[in-house]
This record gives C-alpha cells, sequence and structure tokens, in this order.
C-alpha cells in the first residue's frame, strides 16, 4: 500500500487489470475509477505507440493529480518501467525532472543487463549444444526483439531454457560447471552450513536446490565439508 496524491485516498493497492487491449484507459465504467497513474501506464505501454497514443499520454501527464513517485513505484512494480521510459520521450512529456532522470536510469540498466544476458544466453546455448543437449530459448531477450524490435524495451528477469525430456541431470552438470550461477541458481559453495543440497546418481550434487528430484537424496551442506 502506498499513499495517494493531494485530495485522495491515503492508500491504495497496486493490483491493477493492467490489460491494454481494453478501452480501460479511456473509459471506465467501474465505480472506482482507475488512478491517474494507471491511466498514464495503460497509455505508456501500449505498441506500437501511435500518436493519438501520445497525445493522450502528453494529457495524461499534464494532469495536476499525476503523483509521480506513485507513478514510478508502478512502472516498476509491472516491470515495464524502459517501456514507460520510452513512451514518455516519444511523446515529449514535461514530466518532473527527477521522474524522467529515475526512468531513464533505470532504463539504461535494462538495457545493460539486456546484452549481459544476450552474452550469457548465447554462451549457456553453445555448451549445452556442445554437451550433446538440444535446447531452446524461451521469452527473454529474443521475444522482446520479435515483439518490439529492441531486446532493451523488455524488463530483462532470467534466462529460460527448453531442453528435451530425461537430460536433466546433464543439462544441471553443464550449467553448473559453466558457473552460470548469478542465472541459473545459487553458487556451489553456499555461504552459511544451512542450505540442503540434492545428491543425484554418481555423486553429482546440486547446490541449494529447492526441491529434489526423484531418484536424488537432499542432505545438509555440513555432510559435505568433511
Amino acid at each position: 500500500m502506498l499513499a495517494s496524491g493531494p485530495g485522495r485516498s491515503s492508500a491504495r493497492s497496486l493490483a491493477y487489470d493492467t490489460d491494454t487491449s481494453s478501452p480501460m484507459a479511456e473509459i471506465d465504467p467501474s465505480p472506482l475509477p482507475l488512478p491517474s497513474e494507471m491511466r498514464l501506464l495503460l497509455r505508456c505501454v501500449r505498441w506500437p505507440l501511435l500518436e493519438e497514443d501520445a497525445a493522450a499520454i502528453r494529457g495524461l501527464a499534464a494532469a495536476d493529480d499525476v503523483d509521480w513517485t506513485f507513478f514510478l513505484l508502478l512502472c516498476g512494480h509491472h516491470r515495464v518501467t524502459p517501456l514507460a521510459y520510452r513512451a514518455l520521450s516519444a511523446a515529449a512529456v514535461a514530466a518532473p525532472p527527477s521522474a524522467m532522470a529515475t526512468l531513464k536510469a533505470a532504463a539504461t540498466e535494462n538495457a545493460l543487463s539486456v546484452f549481459r544476458y544476450l552474452t550469457e544466453t548465447r554462451r549457456l546455448c553453445d555448451l549445452l549444444e556442445q554437451g550433446g543437449v538440444p535446447v531452446r530459448v524461451l521469452k527473454g531477450v529474443p521475444l522482446s526483439q520479435r515483439v518490439y524490435g529492441d531486446p532493451s524495451v523488455r524488463d530483462v528477469g532470467d534466462i529460460d531454457l527448453l531442453i528435451p525430456p530425461g537430460m536433466d541431470e546433464t543439462a544441471d552438470r553443464i550449467l553448473l560447471n559453466a558457473r552460470a550461477l548469478g542465472v541459473y541458481g545459487a553458487s556451489p559453495i553456499p555461504q552459511n552450513g544451512g542450505d540442503t543440497l540434492c545428491i543425484a546418481p554418481a555423486d553429482f550434487v546440486i547446490a541449494a536446490a529447492r526441491q529434489c528430484r526423484a531418484g536424488q537424496t537432499p542432505a545438509p551442506f555440513k555432510l559435505f565439508r568433511l
């Protein structure tokens, strides 16, 4: 719950319907209208951004009741900061400089992360294929490139890889040896003795697994320190 702008409720939820295919951004038939910040965000995330959208964004952003701090929180909550920044910039919105600076910094950091993830994705796919594991990339950066024509527009989170059934142990071994740890999982050398590890056939250890698979045996990390 977050504080609202002047003249409105002192708290409100971040949970809103963000289906941009509906006319919610312009006409809200519900008895409780969407906050101005959500209306603005719904316009910003439309793609492609048409001139009528840019005009609507300028009008919504010029409203006196827009709480830009709340708008920034909405962008982060829904993970659309890069898209919102691009829309506001393209529409030449007269937003507070501090808000635009925050959006620009976040969008720039996301763009840098995208290139790091692209490099890591290529590296992991090459290693898996060299190890005899066919792999396909799901969603992520390739999807952003296909949909938006720009991989940096979509918020980057992790790397999702699809492998054939029955090859998970081989893929685990390759990824662990490749030290794909910042993306794939926890460090193979846990930072404390409270982690639960999984022992697979041939004494292959999977670090800090949330749940052991069939055929694997859970054991506390302290058993492997001696």
